[in-house]
């Protein structure tokens, strides 16, 4: 499998909705003290979801934006993951003090990459640090990110979307220690450089410095709407997070990450009538401890059936704005780990137009044998309104549960 790495290379609101758009966001707050990025910045991005249309230009896609908060330089590892967890994308970007970078998934996807300028104080970073991918290395990145075989072999890495051709994934970004011109990734267990990717303390291949911070964007051009959300912060922090069970990349085998997780419960609006008239759906995205594709061979495309662990236990309960429990639907098996669910549709049922939903992600451990109780899984939950047709809003959920 030939997968790629490089050193990096309207109309206004009308008043009535924009007052009841501020009104009616208020999220239930959250019962304990939770887990996940506070408002500062971290040591790792979380892009929990992206989506572009590979074949309209006008058609959906993703902007993201990458920033620094830091005086001095920082190198980030932009890693981009398919929606069941296999990396199909690496590359560096040298960020200068306080920048904002921001980049077109459109673009990526079609193979530029964003160029950036090394810095000597990074001695494995060339001038300029870019290099775009061949083309039958695009080709097989788009097919991992639509469900397609990117080798034409009946094996694949992803589920497809709703729409063929229709990319989607989730994104990660590191600060990094220096410029690393080779394929590695979160949870790559291989040693390069003398280093593992993480080592306690931020001595690997990537640091504990927490200066990134970020946001992304979802553009359809096409139905003339835009909406934003800030990206996932986690901080790093060897002192406080060393003797939790379980850190934000842990799932992935990682040793000495030292970041904070993220929840595994959350509550999240949804108005789905009124005004609110457009469709609404939530974006989900799901911790990859619980992926069992080979990232070396994929899977049989046409046999999905066992891509995620049996014992994986999510559940969506749906309760109007009084509180009440309307409604609880658990699906084992839950994949992908990344989508987009229509709200009111098969998949998220809700039998009111406004209310909000409860989400939790959990594995049962010692399953299927003898169980021995329910461990948290991570998870992050955005609610997508649209109304009139052209207007768009995001609601991040807000985290339950507490820190281990």
């Amino acid at each position: 499998m030939d997968i790629y790495t490089s050193t990096d290379k309207c109309r206004p609101f009308q008043l009535p909705l924009l007052v009841l758009l501020v009104v009616l966001m208020a999220v239930p707050p959250p019962v304990r003290g939770a887990c996940g990025p506070g408002s500062g910045p971290g040591a790792t991005l979380l892009i929990p979801y992206f989506e572009v249309d590979l074949e309209n230009p006008q058609g959906r896609t993703t902007l993201i934006s990458i920033n620094t908060a830091d005086v001095e330089p920082v190198v980030a590892r932009v890693t981009l993951w398919t929606n069941l967890a296999v990396p199909t994308l690496v590359f560096d970007i040298v960020l200068q003090a306080d920048v904002v970078r921001t980049m077109d998934l459109r673009a990526i996807l079609q193979g530029d990459l964003p160029a950036s300028d090394g810095n000597e104080a990074f001695s494995r970073c060339v001038e300029p640090v870019a290099e775009d991918p061949p083309a039958h290395t695009v080709e097989a990145m788009q097919a991992m990110h639509t469900g397609a075989s990117p080798l034409r072999d009946g094996n694949c890495f992803s589920l497809p979307a709703d729409e063929p051709a229709l990319a989607v994934g989730y994104i990660t970004v590191d600060a990094m220690n220096d410029c690393n011109p080779i394929f590695t990734y979160p949870g790559d267990p291989a040693e390069h450089f003398g280093h593992q990717y993480f080592e306690s303390g931020g001595t690997g291949l990537a640091s504990n410095r927490n200066v990134l911070w970020g946001d992304v964007f979802y553009i359809d051009p096409g139905g003339d709407a835009a909406m934003g959300i800030a990206a996932h912060a986690l901080s790093a922090d060897a002192e406080s997070f060393e003797t939790f069970g379980r850190t934000f990349y842990s799932g992935l085998g990682s040793n000495g990450d030292d970041r904070e997780p993220l929840a595994s419960t959350y509550r999240t609006r949804f108005f789905n009538g009124g005004a609110f008239d457009g469709e609404s759906d939530v974006i989900l995205w799901l911790d990859p401890s619980v992926s069992l594709v080979d990232r070396a061979s994929g899977f049989n495309c046409d046999q999905p059936e066992f891509l995620v662990d049996f014992c994986q236990f999510l559940t969506f309960r749906v309760f109007n704005e009084g509180g009440g429990l309307l409604g609880e639907q658990t699906v084992r098996e839950s994949q992908p780990l990344v989508r987009r669910m229509l709200v009111g549709g098969e998949d998220l049922p809700t039998p009111v137009n406004f209310g909000y939903f409860e989400i939790e992600n959990q594995l049962l451990g010692a399953c299927p044998l003898i169980p021995t109780g329910f461990e948290p899984l991570q998870a992050a939950a955005v609610t997508v309104l649209r109304a009139e047709g052209r207007f768009s809003a995001a609601l991040e959920g807000v985290a339950l549960d507490a820190c281990p």
